[in-house]
């Protein structure tokens, strides 16, 4: 190695050396990892210390990376995957899933929205609205999630009720003219809750 070389390299190292720092101070600054609390257990647990293979996203996060449905989740989820066939979702988690596309098939990913087993893989195509968080166990889930959690279970949970009133709108503009307002507006429980999606 010629010292044009090693001299390029060296100025190339202190170049990059303040922007390295810089990127971690800025994490410090943000205040780290953001604690999550899950209910992959039955019952509610700080996400780093329960004991099961998960990935939790916060609907923030979602937000953030434009996750609207299962086929985004599966983008930014490792192991996740999804395929649509027919009008019928097949999700698999570490490769294993449902290769039926028979409509009364059951799947091997168990499918959850706030609670309520989704069976019919039809079900599942629908997209995400106004979610706190999402739950993504791997590895088999039978003992809390039943017979088709084979591969793992994905839980959806939405916000639920506060006592402030609470909100966010959102207004995006596509392909072709398409344009969507999403707006859900969380009032005290002894009012009403109003959702509202439109794609003008």
């Amino acid at each position: 190695m010629n010292k044009a070389t090693c001299a390029g390299l060296f100025c190339s190292a202190i170049c990059l050396s303040p922007g390295v720092e810089a990127q971690s101070v800025a994490a410090s600054d943000s205040g780290g990892l953001q604690e999550i609390i899950v209910t992959a257990t039955r019952s509610e647990s700080k996400a780093q210390e329960t004991p099961i293979a998960m990935t939790a996203l916060t609907g923030n996060t979602m937000r953030e990376a434009r996750i609207s449905d299962v086929d985004r989740l599966a983008l930014s989820v490792p192991g996740l995957s999804f395929g649509d066939e027919l009008g019928e979702a097949h999700i698999a988690i570490r490769g294993i899933g449902s290769d039926a596309v028979n409509p009364g098939a059951d799947p091997r990913v168990a499918y959850y929205q706030d609670g309520i087993y989704v069976g019919r893989p039809t079900a599942q195509l629908g997209g995400f609205f106004d979610l706190d968080r999402v739950e993504v166990l791997k590895g088999p889930q039978g003992t809390l999630y039943g017979r088709n959690a084979t591969a793992g279970a994905i839980s959806i949970i939405s916000h639920g009720p506060t006592s402030d009133t609470t909100g966010y709108a959102e207004l995006s503009y596509g392909n072709y003219n398409e344009t969507k307002f999403r707006s859900p507006d969380i009032a005290p429980l002894e009012n009403v809750r109003f959702c509202a999606v439109m794609t003008l």
